[in-house]
């Protein structure tokens, strides 16, 4: 009605709304579980929310980890939109697995030149072998390699192995071998031979000789004793010695044993009288090795 008391006719308005009940839909980016190795930086994908009023939302995250710990986390993503309904929440686990911790199974010792299988755990993705002072025969991406040594005794080389996990996690070990001769070696028994006569004497055949891991050894010179003037022994003494300072002598003995020389005809004379008889002259005879008595 307006100041003159007219009366407008009447106009009816009809608002019409739709309350949003509708909930958001979060939608993870990357994986619903994540694998990462101890120690690794970890940066989560987050994720993602649509609703049909507000359009595209963030996620808050709840939770966090820690790859400086083994384990299983659990991360939750949330979000709510302007009409105050909350999504359904969606989580991701993430876990953080141990590197693996590699052990190389093989001897301690081996002998120079020798060629020796080394083996590493079963079960990884990966292998890679290297090694400092000695050389890798064949394939170094095995779970097994074999070295073959230097030929120097007493010295050292360093087998090294990187493995990865099926999780993509890598390991580092490494594993200092000695070359030596680790056993003592055997020798056979000392021998020898009876003689009649120094002039028999010569340098024996020495027993061939080899050190635990099969080398041959060469012994010294002989050390040869003094001849006596007549009986007794004379020793041919060489001595073996192994790269790994084992020590052994072989003897060689030579017992000189001096038999009867032959005896001596008697001769006889007939002199008319004493004053014939002269000193006769002596024999020339020797002993039964030829030496002049």
């Amino acid at each position: 009605t307006d100041d003159c008391g007219n009366v407008a006719t009447p106009v009816t308005i009809t608002y019409t709304w739709t309350v949003d009940t509708e909930k958001p839909v979060i939608t993870l980016l990357g994986d619903t579980e994540v694998s990462v190795c101890l120690g690794d930086d970890y940066t989560d994908a987050g994720a993602t929310a649509l609703d049909s009023c507000s359009g595209v939302l963030t996620p808050t995250v709840a939770g966090e980890v820690n790859t400086a710990v083994t384990g299983t986390y659990t991360l939750t993503y949330t979000v709510t939109d302007g009409c105050g309904n909350a999504a359904n929440a969606v989580t991701r686990s993430v876990v953080v697995h141990p590197l693996p911790e590699p052990v190389i199974s093989g001897p301690e010792v081996v002998c120079p030149a020798s060629a020796t299988v080394f083996s590493a755990p079963e079960g990884m993705v990966s292998y890679l072998w290297s090694v400092e002072g000695a050389t890798i025969s064949g394939t170094n991406t095995g779970a097994s390699v074999m070295v073959v040594a230097g030929t120097e005794c007493s010295s050292t080389f360093a087998l090294n192995l990187t493995v990865t996990s099926p999780f993509g996690c890598s390991g580092i070990t490494s594993q200092t071998v000695t070359v030596n001769v680790a056993h003592d070696f055997t020798m056979p028994e000392d021998d020898g031979l009876i003689i009649a006569c120094a002039s028999e004497l010569a340098e024996p055949e020495w027993p061939e000789i080899r050190d635990a891991c099969g080398a041959l050894l060469t012994p010294a010179a002989p050390v040869i004793g003094t001849t006596p003037g007549c009986e007794g022994d004379v020793t041919y003494e060489y001595v073996y010695t192994d790269c790994a300072g084992h020590v052994h002598t072989w003897t060689y003995t030579y017992t000189i044993e001096v038999e009867p020389f032959a005896s001596i005809t008697p001769t006889t004379d007939v002199v008319a009288c004493v004053d014939d008889i002269v000193v006769p002259t002596p024999p020339v005879v020797k002993d039964n090795c030829g030496n002049l008595l």
